[in-house]
């Protein structure tokens, strides 16, 4: 069994706000404000989005292997509450 971790930085206005985390299209989980989850997997190819109040992040397309572990990190990105945006990132063997 492989795993994801994903990490929600803490966030100012868009911290009252939860997001929803999508796996291949279906809702996997929510973040709050700072939070952190670990969802197994199976190996395979999947692409990974969150959705918050009427704002998508990019659809991100990974791999993963039998007992492999990737970590993303979710966060807002401010341009005037109305125009911001929420972006997926991966981590390369980094920490949360």
């Amino acid at each position: 069994m492989s795993e994801i971790i994903i990490h929600r930085k803490s966030e100012g206005f868009a911290g009252f706000f939860k997001y929803v985390i999508l796996l291949n299209g279906k809702k996997i989980t929510s973040l709050s404000n700072g939070e952190t989850k670990k969802i197994d997997l199976k190996s395979g190819i999947y692409n990974l989005q969150a959705k918050s109040f009427g704002i998508d992040s990019q659809k991100l397309d990974f791999n993963i292997s039998d007992r492999e572990t990737k970590k993303f990190v979710v966060s807002s990105f401010k341009n005037g509450f109305w125009k911001s945006y929420l972006k997926i990132t991966e981590l390369e063997k980094q920490n949360l």
